[in-house]
This record gives structure tokens, sequence and C-alpha cells, in this order.
């Protein structure tokens, strides 16, 4: 069982999870019982570590095929707040979408197959950036300032990781 502070900054994060009798401490030692434990922390998870660790799980890691940069746009007249742009793919090489940041802000997440390619739309100033990005999202007509452009094309692109355990499902504890 996972935490992840809220807004407040008051939820503890998970100190260890008790496999056992489906128990969870948190940091501040208070135990938080569970009947479903869903690892959906990323690759790097550390509830999968405990599970692979204590539970002799056995996982392997993969790295795919796939790059990708995320750009927090400022708030844009022709979107409502809070809608989003759905994934569109942009060619058969690169895919994104254009979700919403609380307040009023967006973020562009840009994805492309070209593992040499180190941006999206494989730009190299910031105005090739939001000529591309106005042409694959015409709804997005405002930008950061050209010194961010010029930082985020700099900036090296996220791999994708994923990985296979050996099983999967529910266990029933007791």
């Amino acid at each position: 069982l996972a935490f992840k502070k809220n807004r407040k900054g008051d939820e503890p994060p998970c100190a260890e999870i008790k496999f056992d009798n489906g128990d969870d401490t948190t940091t501040t030692n208070r135990l938080v019982p569970y009947e479903l434990l869903v690892a959906a922390d990323g690759s790097n998870s550390s509830i999968r570590k405990d599970l692979v660790k204590k539970r002799k799980l056995k996982q392997k890691r993969y790295l795919r095929p796939v790059s990708w940069k995320a750009l927090q746009i400022p708030a844009q007249p022709k979107l409502a707040s809070g809608s989003f742009l759905p994934v569109l793919p942009v060619s058969i090489d690169s895919f994104g979408a254009v979700l919403p940041r609380h307040p009023d802000r967006y973020v562009a997440l840009l994805f492309w197959r070209d593992p040499d390619q180190r941006n999206p739309f494989n730009a190299k100033t910031p105005e090739q950036l939001k000529a591309a990005m106005s042409f694959t999202f015409p709804q997005v007509t405002q930008f950061p300032p050209n010194d961010e452009l010029e930082a985020f094309l700099q900036n090296s692109p996220g791999k994708e990781y994923y990985m296979k355990l050996d099983r999967h499902g529910v266990e029933e504890l007791g």
C-alpha cells in the first residue's frame, strides 16, 4: 500500500508492507489494514520491490523503444478549464496528448519511437516545436517563453520502462 502526500502534505508515505497479515505501516507508525494491494506505482515500485524480496517473485525489466518528454504549457483560451486533448498519432512514429494540470495549466505529453531523435517532432528550435504542436493540436495557441522551450529542447528525453512478474493475481491472506 503506497501513499502519496495529499495537497496538504499530511499523508505519510508507506514505510513497510506486511504481506502476511494484510497491514501496512506508514512512516509515522500508523497501521493501515488492506484487503487488496495494487502496485500501480511505476516501474521503480517500492511495493513491487517488497513483493520480489519478501514473496520471492521473479521479475524481468524491459526498455520500450519509445522516448518521451513532458512540456508544461500555460492556460489555453481554446480549451475549457480541466479539459484535455486525447492521444493523437502525429505520425506512425510519434503520438501525444495534452492533459490538464492544476490550476488552469496543461502538460503536453509527447512520445516518439526514433531512438536517435532527441525531441518530439524532431524539433531543433522553439519555432519548430511551436509549429509542430500547433499543427498537431490546433487548440494549443499559447506556449512558454522561448528560453523555457530552449531548455526543454536541451533536456534529455525520458525512456519508458516496464516489467513482467512471474505471476499476477490475488492471494488470500491469513
